[in-house]
């Protein structure tokens, strides 16, 4: 008798410790749960996916996410076709950084572009309620980022410039809104679109009664003219000139194994433009370069230097300016270069640094400085028709050093470190 009251005891005892033990384990999951949510991308997409079809599901009205192809509210004239709740751009989406929002680029997927992180201004995290990467146009220069903020706005943000590069200002991606009133949109579809002989690719704006806005419609303006402006002496916009390439500009991945001016070099992890805390400022076809001391001091080892901004004029530049390039030549940031490539495809190019100092040129008027300016050397002899630019390693029987890779139409490139005799 008491053995059976003792076993039974046992047993309560043992369910009890398992009901405990399970409850702490559900704790420990949900703990889980909710750190990854804050904290992890991926992780609250799914889960934010996850959770949205069994929204769907309780609710009739959300039961049928589809759109209605022929009911577009702004764009009466043109057929769409192939809808798709994913963008066709493959490595790029956006991370945090606390309420900071950037792009993201994997290289490996996306290998027109530099692999890292760049800024995106005017939108944070708390402000974004979704975002879709995708084309508007024919090539992948025309992507852009669209946000649909918790206000019900929409934003965008055009990724690419004319020439292949990306579309900073001061650093940073920049976004705008559309001021036209896009009312109750709750997402956003990739989708073909066809005007009689002419097929485009456009993002879609769908509404909760399943009719939806071309978004095409407001950003096509802005994507003709991405030229910088400045303002009038009455306070006015004024439009820069638009410098487009006399060449044809190609979308053809960089070929390492197919260099124009060297042989048994072995060429890797090439990349876009060095972050220094340099940038080449291009305003109709006129360069200047922007130095943050903050960060390039340090950097560069330079003395009595300030923490400052300062821009700085280039001259002898002998054509106009579609692209600026930071890179890097020989084994450290001595050999830090600044590339220009003109409208004709030619390269100009001069070295920041000069024994440890800042290598600009000067006027003076007495003791007083008066200008003070950089030098373009060039162009290179001989290199025409660039496409874009890389810093890259060079390797030659087990010694490597820093280039920079000039790439044409074809893919094929010329070392420049070579051309410019730097390692």
């Amino acid at each position: 008798m008491n053995d059976n009251y003792t076993y039974k005891n046992n047993q309560n005892k043992q369910a009890a410790s398992n009901f405990v033990m399970i409850i702490i384990l559900l704790i420990a999951i949900i703990g889980v749960c909710m750190y990854l949510y804050k904290t992890d991308d991926s992780f609250r997409k799914t889960f934010d996916d996850i959770t949205s079809i069994f929204n769907k599901k309780k609710s009739k009205e959300n039961d049928d996410d589809s759109i209605n192809l022929n009911n577009c509210i702004n764009n009466k004239n043109v057929t769409y076709s192939n809808v798709s709740r994913v963008g066709s751009i493959s490595g790029l989406d956006i991370k945090y950084n606390g309420n900071d929002i950037y792009l993201t680029v994997d290289q490996s997927k996306f290998s027109y572009a530099a692999g890292k992180d760049y800024k995106i201004d005017g939108i944070t995290k708390e402000d974004m309620q979704r975002y879709f990467i995708d084309q508007v146009g024919t090539s992948y220069s025309d992507t852009y980022i669209f946000f649909l903020r918790k206000s019900g706005v929409v934003s965008y943000a055009k990724l690419f410039n004319n020439y292949k590069a990306f579309n900073l200002v001061n650093n940073v991606l920049p976004t705008t809104d559309i001021n036209e009133q896009l009312t109750d949109i709750t997402n956003f579809y990739g989708a073909s679109s066809s005007n009689g002989s002419v097929v485009s690719h456009t993002v879609l704006a769908r509404r909760s009664d399943k009719s939806f806005y071309d978004l095409s419609v407001y950003v096509s303006s802005e994507s003709k003219d991405s030229s910088a402006s400045s303002q009038n002496n009455d306070g006015s916009e004024k439009k820069a000139e638009v410098i487009n390439p006399t060449y044809e500009i190609t979308d053809t991945p960089i070929d390492l194994t197919k260099p124009l001016n060297s042989s048994g070099y072995t060429y890797s992890n090439a990349s876009g433009s060095a972050d220094l805390g340099l940038n080449v400022v291009i305003n109709g076809g006129v360069p200047s370069l922007e130095i943050d001391f903050s960060k390039f001091g340090p950097l560069s080892g330079i003395s009595n230097y300030s923490n400052n901004k300062e821009t700085y004029k280039i001259k002898n530049v002998k054509g106009k300016v579609i692209k600026g390039f930071i890179g890097g030549l020989g084994q450290d940031i001595a050999g830090t270069y600044v590339f220009l490539v003109l409208q004709d495809g030619k390269i100009e190019y001069f070295p920041v640094l000069n024994n440890g100092k800042i290598n600009y040129t000067y006027k003076k008027s007495g003791k007083k400085i008066t200008d003070t300016y950089f030098k373009a050397l060039g162009p290179l002899h001989n290199v025409s028709q660039i496409n874009d630019l890389y810093n890259a390693n060079a390797c030659l029987k087990g010694i490597c050093a820093n280039t920079v890779l000039a790439r044409i139409s074809s893919g094929s490139f010329y070392d420049l470190g070579r051309l410019i005799n730097k390692y």
